[in-house]
């Protein structure tokens, strides 16, 4: 403990060896220009944050059993340290792992730097209260797949709606129109998500994530809704952990075992067929950094992102046959962030993770047996050997449970059930259509595949209605005229110049006529902040542009328009 003082210790015993002819003068001059070195034996500090936790639960206990792996995590502790250096000072983070076999806690890191206060090092994250984003969107699907409302690629509308005045927005401002299950969790659009959820319930979908061990805490006395499916509520990464675990384990999530004695309990979330498709689709997406809508050669794992409102959390977690991992960062007191999303800040760290696990922890899951691959036809979403080629307008291959393929969800603006199919009658002489209110001699009844209202002004022009229905008769005209939009303000195909001796683009304003309703603007696929009826347009720069207006019953009108210099 004190070199100095071991130093004269040992020099005034040489004196002595000299002094009493041991050691000859020589010997001793030698051996006093020797350094004295302070030898700490101290222990190394590991898991810090999960040794206190096992400490205050085991008070009387002087030997303490965790079920850690001391390599990985130490090796994972390092690894965590050096890539949050790179991040702001105040930024801390939280991973935990888990063997999926037995759900004991392979690596247990609290917080990013034990030792920082700047990091609040000392807040175990792994056990804080937190909004999980979108993290809770593959359970949403799971239930919709269960219950034998989709398939893998069932046809959802991102597009705007309104349920009950709740009015969610993607996390780009744009709408896609119609996607498929797989593309909508794949890309973690949130319309979709919440019209999942609304089919099958807040309420319901509240009531089994707490079965399946997920405690979601709400605000006092608030009721479950539809804002859960993007992060409405605060949960642990731990309870995260359990659940995510339910996707490498058929379906069963459990209790993260921390200490070997705890007991291994499993909750039933989805049945094993579903979990399997769901971890299946998140296996496709792409471990880029950057937002892309392509989809890659299959991941080692399955995982999915979640970002918090006002970036506060930033999430991934992941799982396959062999282990379920969870990684949070953000700062511990919950404050704003800027651009620490799961894709940006989390990902990373999960692909720096996957390349120091040793290959055999690389382990897909099988496939079940009552899963398999079928052929099914848009915009009905039934199987294509079960339509006509007609009504097939565009096909793919879906996963089914149980050999089902469901139809599309009943479109929001129908107010009764219909199976995609319209019934209409039309002239037999001029095979024009008809109503009953308006035509005369004898008609045939037609049925024709049409796609959901609500996605028509998003869908190729092909598929619209008015280009495959027959035209109105003459005599009906009045229906043709009834509810049609147009924009005013701009012809449509017109090339925009700047003002005369001017490079500075004029301010363009837009106005719909013939609509009594909410109306939403969009300007190459982006919402557009506007007056409802009217929408301007300025600081255009050269290019192409393409506004598109709906209202709250789907009727649209759009125009395209160019800007040149």
């Amino acid at each position: 403990r004190y070199p100095q003082r071991a130093k004269e210790a040992r020099n005034k015993l040489l004196d002595r060896l000299l002094e009493f002819e041991i050691w000859d003068k020589q010997l001793v001059e030698d051996a006093k220009q020797e350094q004295v070195w302070a030898s700490y034996n101290t222990q190394p500090m590991i898991a810090p944050l999960l040794s206190r936790r096992l400490a205050k639960q085991n008070k009387t206990q002087q030997v303490i059993q965790s079920t850690i792996d001391i390599s990985l995590q130490l090796q994972l502790e390092s690894l965590l340290k050096n890539h949050i250096e790179t991040q702001s000072e105040k930024i801390s983070a939280a991973l935990l792992m888990v063997d999926n076999s037995d759900m004991t806690v392979k690596a247990y890191i609290g917080s990013a730097d034990f030792l920082s206060q700047t990091r609040a090092g000392h807040v175990d994250m792994i056990q804080a209260i937190r909004s999980p984003g979108s993290t809770l969107k593959p359970f949403i699907y799971g239930m919709g797949i269960d219950q034998g409302m989709i398939h893998s690629e069932s046809l959802l509308f991102d597009v705007p709606q309104s349920f009950d005045g709740y009015r969610p927005k993607n996390f780009s401002d744009s709408f896609h129109g119609a996607v498929s299950v797989s593309q909508a969790l794949g890309r973690s659009l949130n319309m979709p998500a919440v019209q999942i959820l609304n089919e099958v319930s807040a309420e319901s979908f509240y009531a089994k994530m707490k079965n399946a061990g997920l405690s979601i805490r709400l605000p006092n006395k608030a009721r479950p809704n539809l804002s859960l499916a993007l992060g409405g509520g605060g949960v642990k990464l731990e309870e995260l952990v359990g659940l995510f675990s339910s996707l490498g384990r058929g379906g069963l999530a459990s209790n993260v075992r921390v200490n070997p004695k705890q007991a291994i309990k499993n909750f039933p979330v989805l049945s094993e067929g579903s979990a399997w498709i769901i971890q299946n689709i998140l296996s496709q997406v792409t471990m880029r950094t950057f937002q892309s809508n392509a989809l890659q050669l299959e991941n080692p794992i399955a995982y999915k992102t979640g970002t918090s409102y006002g970036f506060r959390d930033a999430w991934v977690l992941a799982s396959n046959k062999k282990f379920t991992m969870g990684i949070w960062i953000g700062q511990a007191d919950g404050s704003f962030l800027e651009s620490n999303s799961g894709r940006q800040s989390a990902v990373p760290l999960l692909k720096k993770v996957m390349t120091v696990l040793p290959s055999q922890w690389h382990e897909k899951v099988s496939k079940p047996f009552n899963v398999n691959q079928e052929k099914i036809c848009w915009p009905l979403g039934t199987k294509a050997r079960s339509q006509t080629q007609q009504d097939c307008h565009k096909s793919t291959v879906a996963y089914l449970l149980e050999d089902t393929a469901p139809p599309t969800i009943n479109d929001p603006l129908n107010t009764g059930f219909t199976s995609g199919l319209l019934t209409i009658q039309t002239e037999k002489t001029s095979g024009k259509r008809v109503l009953p209110n308006c035509w005369e001699g004898k008609i045939e009844t037609k049925q024709y595949a049409v796609w959901p209202k609500i996605i028509e002004a998003w869908i190729a022009k092909p598929y619209r209605r008015e280009s495959f229905l027959p035209a109105f008769s003459d005599k009906c005209d009045i229906v043709q005229s009834n509810s049609k939009l147009e924009i005013s303000g701009i012809h449509d195909k017109a090339t925009l110049y700047p003002m005369a001796a001017s490079q500075k683009m004029p301010e363009v304003q837009l106005t719909l006529k013939g609509s009594s309703g909410e109306n939403f603007w969009f300007v190459n696929g982006v919402l557009q902040e506007s007056s409802n009826n009217d929408l301007i347009l300025s600081d255009l720069i050269p290019s192409h542009y393409k506004v598109t207006v709906v209202d709250n019953s789907a009727n649209y009108a759009e125009i395209e328009f160019n800007v040149s210099l």
